[in-house]
């Protein structure tokens, strides 16, 4: 196993986990300015111990996945507000939801990348799953 792929173990765990019980979950994709060194530490200690997170130096930035168990109804705007209170700054975030998006960690990944991408194409300093959900539009050719 590739030492870069090693902190994505518990993420992929996190999936077959909620794959072989048959229950949601929700993926967060966050790019965080990088202030200091201890950026990417302070952003893998704000979660609890039953969410899977991985945090990585990606050029000036850190990239935060955590997946969540959506099972009692996940409040993504608190998990956003406590990753800007540990960044102190603002984070771009995306979200992709297991099984709706992908029923794997790349799959889900990618989503959520995609989704990422736009909101920071359009400038948008925060993508919530609500209005992520809006702005995929129709997913039929007939816009039903």
């Amino acid at each position: 196993m590739s030492m870069r792929r090693l902190p994505l173990l518990n993420l992929e765990r996190h999936v077959m986990r909620c794959r072989r019980r048959e229950e949601p979950a929700a993926l967060m994709l966050a790019r965080v300015p990088a202030r200091g060194r201890a950026t990417c530490h302070r952003l893998a200690c704000c979660y609890r111990l039953t969410d899977s997170v991985a945090v990585a130096r990606v050029g000036r930035h850190c990239e935060l996945v955590a997946l969540f168990d959506d099972d009692d109804g996940l409040h993504g705007e608190i998990l956003e507000r406590r990753l800007r209170a540990a960044a102190g700054a603002e984070p771009a975030v995306a979200w992709a939801r297991f099984p709706d998006d992908g029923v794997t960690l790349d799959a889900l990944l990618l989503v959520a990348r995609m989704r990422l991408r736009g909101a920071v194409q359009q400038t948008s300093p925060l993508a919530r799953p609500a209005a992520l959900a809006a702005a995929s539009g129709p997913t039929t050719g007939d816009g039903k």
